[in-house]
């Protein structure tokens, strides 16, 4: 092997060079929530983040319950100019006190700077992750994802979605791409993840993968993390709605009613098969999927399956279960896929365009279909991604994955070196 000289090595930013460019950072994202804000106040947007805010304003500025039918009736004036009627998503506050924790800085300040702020963080967050945890990802790569329908929307919406994934991603990067989590990010993530529980209908699978691979390896510091903060954000929200509990889970029963929603997987097999067949169908492919994530949850645990191929198959199997509903739920599918295309190195131009570009323009073309051509066109995405999750974990195109900075090829014991 030939011997690695200094002048090979690409030195990084010095402490100088890192504090102009956060500061650079700062400014234009500054600039941009101005502009925004003067866009909003003409044209409010964000229906979910208002729901959100309102019920941070209601519990941090205003000391009311965010449960209470009160808060419900803004809710609905704010979005619907009315209230709604009983069969309409009565677009009421449906999450645990502890989901608002991340809007205190902005329950203060009217909807559209708080809007503003929190739709450019989002940005700045997800194009941030992407770079720091993957720096030999391909600079398109954050921007394009941006550019995916769902992403798109979520951000639009303001919903809590979209942080959620870029802290994903912030986990595999650090902790299963690279290896490398200072104690100071094993803190702030194992915070960051007890947060995400705030969506367990999107989380439930990924945290199952976290706790396998961070056991795995030895991050015993983010698992304290994890748990100290997950038991505190429940005892906090005490604080905040005393007797939040048995409130949020009569919110939850009352949101399966009116929001009445069966998984993807259901409705793409009603599709195929109306009636009692699609029903029985959808049942037989519930069954594979469980018998493969056995399967591949043995074939991990034996090290013969990577942390990356599994993460892609439960980004299919959650999204597959998920309650059908908005768009944006497809970045359970999205999360792993971008984890895996940042991943590749040199790859043929064609592994990006079927592995990432047709899925940002399939995107969009069933965003057309379902709005004004067919609407059950939007349970597409679980075909075609089922067919490139597929292809990937067959056909195993990732096989030029910089191993430098991407050890999950052949997992090591972490005891072993």
């Amino acid at each position: 092997m030939a011997e690695t000289t200094p002048a090979a090595i690409k030195p990084g930013l010095k402490p100088w060079q890192k504090i102009v460019l956060i500061g650079l950072v700062i400014l234009l994202a500054a600039g941009l929530v101005v502009s925004v804000h003067s866009i909003l106040v003409k044209l409010p947007v964000g229906a979910d983040f208002y729901t959100f805010w309102l019920a941070s304003k209601a519990a941090f500025v205003n000391s009311v319950n965010p449960y209470s039918h009160e808060i419900t009736l803004q809710s609905q004036l704010g979005i619907y100019g009315r209230a709604a009627a009983p069969s309409e998503d009565q677009v009421a506050f449906a999450y645990p006190p502890y989901s608002l924790f991340i809007l205190l800085p902005l329950s203060g300040l009217d909807y559209p700077w708080a809007e503003s702020i929190w739709l450019i963080a989002n940005i700045v967050l997800a194009v941030s992750v992407i770079y720091l945890a993957f720096p030999k990802s391909p600079k398109w790569l954050p921007f394009t994802y941006l550019a995916f329908y769902p992403v798109a929307f979520g951000l639009i919406l303001g919903n809590f979605v979209v942080t959620i994934s870029s802290i994903l991603i912030l986990y595999f990067g650090f902790f299963i791409a690279r290896r490398d989590p200072p104690a100071w990010l094993q803190v702030l993530t194992g915070i960051l993840l007890a947060w995400s529980t705030t969506k367990p209908q999107f989380m439930w699978l990924f945290l199952v993968f976290i706790l396998f691979t961070s056991i795995r390896y030895r991050y015993w510091l983010f698992l304290g993390s994890l748990a100290v903060s997950g038991l505190g954000f429940f005892a906090l929200s005490f604080a905040v709605v005393p007797g939040w509990l048995p409130l949020w889970l009569g919110r939850v029963r009352e949101y399966a009613g009116y929001v009445q929603s069966n998984p993807t997987i259901s409705n793409l097999a009603g599709l195929v098969f109306p009636g009692k067949a699609g029903q029985v169908f959808a049942l037989i492919l519930a069954g594979l999927l469980l018998v493969i994530t056995i399967w591949l949850v043995y074939r991990w645990f034996r090290r013969q399956t990577t942390d990356l191929e599994l993460f892609l198959w439960l980004g299919l199997v959650t999204y597959s279960f998920h309650p059908h509903g908005i768009s944006y739920e497809q970045l359970s599918l999205l999360v792993p896929l971008t984890c895996w295309v940042a991943s590749l190195r040199s790859p043929k131009g064609w592994v990006y365009s079927v592995s990432w570009f047709l899925p940002l323009l399939l995107s969009w073309v069933v965003f057309i279909l379902s709005k004004w051509v067919f609407q059950p066109a939007d349970e597409l995405p679980l075909v075609y991604f089922s067919v490139i999750i597929a292809w990937i974990l067959l056909s195993k195109p990732d096989q030029q994955i910089n191993e430098s900075t991407m050890q999950t090829i052949l997992p090591k014991n972490p005891r072993s070196s």
